[in-house]
């Protein structure tokens, strides 16, 4: 029988992409509807964020790997965000000797450091990173492909003997 094995870290990169893409669409929809009152809820994104935001996780996973249990919660989601500045500073700064970088804080924000970082994000940048470690990172390093062992297979075989032996103890009852 075949043995199930854990994602490997190229399948947790494009796990970390789409999660990173999604949240984006949702983040900039939210976005719209609080500050513009758009109720049709249009998020956006770029193909860059993709990329971005797989890279930035696994970087995270192995920070995360390598201090877990030796360093505080607050700490590592300060080291987290710190991160994710010197990343989106650097990626940004990239996509822009292109003219590719679909992010510009200069427009929206006064805290912004060459329109590619912002201070007013610090308090989502946190809030995501520790949701990103607790939630995502967690559980996709659980992940396993492969015939496994089912938790709900147990439980339901589970009920169900109770109900036989239950209708075995009636049954014997009205006798």
């Amino acid at each position: 029988m075949r043995r199930s094995r854990p994602w490997n870290r190229l399948e947790r990169f494009l796990l970390y992409g789409i999660c990173g893409f999604a949240a984006e669409i949702v983040f900039t929809a939210t976005w719209e509807l609080v500050e513009n009152g758009n109720r049709k809820l249009h998020g956006v994104t770029s193909m860059y964020a993709f990329f971005i935001y797989g890279f930035s996780t696994v970087v995270q996973e192995i920070m995360y790997l390598r201090m877990k249990g030796r360093v505080p919660l607050w700490a590592r989601g300060l080291i987290y965000v710190t991160w994710s500045y010197l990343w989106e500073f650097s990626t940004g700064m990239l996509l822009r000797q292109f003219d590719a970088c679909p992010w510009d804080y200069a427009t929206y924000f006064r805290g912004h450091f060459w329109g590619l970082v912002t201070a007013e994000y610090l308090p989502v940048w946190f809030f995501a990173c520790m949701l990103g470690e607790h939630i995502l990172i967690h559980n996709a390093l659980n992940m396993r492909w492969g015939p496994g062992h089912d938790v709900y297979d147990d439980s339901a075989k589970a009920d169900l003997t109770e109900k036989n032996d239950s209708t075995a103890y009636k049954s014997k009852k009205a006798h």
